[in-house]
């Protein structure tokens, strides 16, 4: 008997809070929607019709709180960095005077192995920069670098001496 009374008020419990959803989403569909510019307007208006129906002080918002109001409250967290201005250069960049001598490619960590105008060799990895030039990819074919706003190959010299 007791087990049938505890069933009895579960269901009684759960049929009452799915009639409490079933109103929740009609009210939610049949009350008109207030976008927060009307919303600020209608408690305006609210305030000063009670206020003249019962004799009491007109009470509006004040002006300084119109900032608060037009505020946007979904917006990015920080603002975007502005865009740089392209400086017009006269002269053109002088070009590279390194040459490439190879490159070394292992599974961890790849080189470019450059040889500069003095003969000297310096080895460079992805990232690093030699005479102003960005080192952004070694492969077994070549390097690629960016010098001044643009995208340079440079190729390996052909087996041979030739």
């Amino acid at each position: 008997m007791r087990t049938r009374q505890v069933k009895s008020w579960l269901w009684l419990g759960s049929g009452a809070m799915a009639l409490a959803a079933v109103g929740v989403v009609v009210m939610a569909w049949a009350l008109p929607y207030a976008q927060p510019d009307d919303l600020a307007e209608q408690m305006v208006m609210r305030v000063n019709h009670r206020a003249k129906a019962g004799g009491e002080r007109v009470v509006k918002m004040p002006p300084a709180s119109d900032p608060v109001w037009a505020t946007p409250l979904r917006r990015p967290l920080k603002e975007p960095p502005k865009q740089a201005v392209a400086k017009s250069s006269a002269a053109p960049a002088p070009p590279l005077t390194v040459k490439l001598g190879g490159t070394v490619i292992e599974s961890g960590r790849c080189v470019a192995m450059f040889i500069t105008a003095a003969g000297k060799v310096e080895l460079k990895a992805v990232g690093e920069v030699i005479e102003g030039a960005k080192v952004t990819e070694i492969t077994d074919e070549g390097v690629r670098l960016e010098h001044n706003g643009r995208d340079v190959r440079m190729a390996l010299p052909k087996k041979g001496g030739a």
